[in-house]
């Protein structure tokens, strides 16, 4: 499993991204939502990825991307769950995003750092 944050803002705001087996990717996303064990495992194997929100709790989003899934529907993926992260935390931070800039931004930032770990 491969695992990155991505500061977003600042280090007191970021992204975590997971890209790996359903299998590996269970025991962080219980221990960050704190749902049990089969909530978690039919949540990951419904899906090709999935973007948690524990905000306020944790200040940073989950993103979990299926690392069995064919490059181009992995980065599609990556892409419209770092939308969700960012909408995430525009809504905890109250920015007024009326232009679309943060969460453009966000989205371009979470992807220039995970696409390597998609590629390999």
């Amino acid at each position: 499993m491969k695992k990155k944050e991505i500061l977003i803002l600042t280090e007191e705001y970021k992204v975590i991204v997971y890209i790996g087996t359903v299998e590996e990717m269970i025991k962080p996303v219980v221990k960050y939502t704190g749902e049990d064990i089969k909530w978690v495992t039919d949540v990951l194997s419904r899906a090709r990825a999935n973007a948690f929100n524990n905000l306020p709790t944790l200040k940073h989003p989950l993103i979990t991307v299926n690392g069995n899934l064919d490059w181009e529907i992995a980065v599609a993926s990556l892409a419209h769950e770092a939308s969700h992260a960012m909408d995430y935390i525009a809504d905890y931070t109250a920015i007024d995003d009326q232009n679309g800039e943060f969460k453009a931004h966000g989205i371009g930032c979470i992807m220039r750092h995970c696409l390597k770990l998609i590629k390999k």
